[in-house]
C-alpha cells in the first residue's frame, strides 16, 4: 500500500518535476524511495551528506548566480499525511565565494562549496525565503495523503513557483 511518503515522492518526480522542467529548472535525481539519503537534520561536513549530491534542489541555470528552490518536509510526517512547503535561495558566486572565505559554520567548519536551500546561513548569508511569504501569507505548507490525488498540489506548487518565485529570482539576479 503507498504511504503518504510515497505519495510525495511519486508526485515529485512525476508531477513536479516535469512542470518545474518547464519553467526552466533543472531537476535533480529523484529516486523512488529517498527516505535516508538526506538527514532531518543537517549537521555542514557531515560526512554521509553532500549539498548539491542527491538533494532536492531544483537549479535555474542564470551565469553567475545560484538560484535554488527545493521541498523541506515537515518533521512530524508519517505514512498517513505528508507536508512540505518550498525555500528559495539566490545568491550571485562572488557574493557566495564572499561569505565562504569570511565566516564558518556554527561547528566552526567552512561552509560547503556551492549553498543548498536546507540550510540556514544567517543574516549575512544568502538571500532565502519560503515561497508562502512571496505568495503574500505568513507561510504556506501543502498537503498529501496516500489517498488523495497529487497531481493538484503539483499544479498549485509549479503555478506559485511561476507567479512568485520567478520573479523573486528575477529581481535578485539583473
Amino acid at each position: 500500500m503507498e504511504t503518504a511518503h510515497d505519495a510525495y515522492r511519486r508526485m515529485l518526480r512525476d508531477e513536479l518535476r516535469p512542470r518545474l522542467q518547464a519553467l526552466g529548472f533543472i531537476a535533480p535525481a529523484l529516486e523512488t524511495d529517498t527516505r535516508h539519503e538526506r538527514p532531518a537534520f543537517q549537521t555542514i561536513g557531515q560526512e554521509n551528506y553532500a549539498p548539491g549530491t542527491g538533494a532536492s534542489d531544483f537549479r535555474l541555470e542564470i551565469p553567475g548566480y545560484y538560484a535554488l528552490l527545493a521541498p523541506q518536509e515537515y518533521w512530524g510526517n508519517n505514512s498517513a499525511s505528508f507536508q512540505f512547503t518550498i525555500n528559495v535561495l539566490v545568491t550571485s558566486h562572488p557574493q557566495w565565494q564572499a561569505f565562504r572565505e569570511n565566516g564558518k559554520d556554527f561547528m566552526g567548519n567552512p561552509w560547503p562549496a556551492e549553498p543548498d536551500t536546507s540550510t540556514h546561513y544567517g543574516p549575512d548569508g544568502p538571500w532565502t525565503q519560503r515561497l508562502g511569504p512571496l505568495m503574500g501569507v505568513a507561510d504556506k505548507w501543502w498537503y498529501i495523503s496516500a489517498r488523495r490525488p497529487t497531481d493538484p498540489v503539483a499544479e498549485e506548487v509549479a503555478n506559485a513557483v511561476a507567479t512568485y518565485a520567478l520573479p523573486a529570482i528575477s529581481e535578485r539576479t539583473l
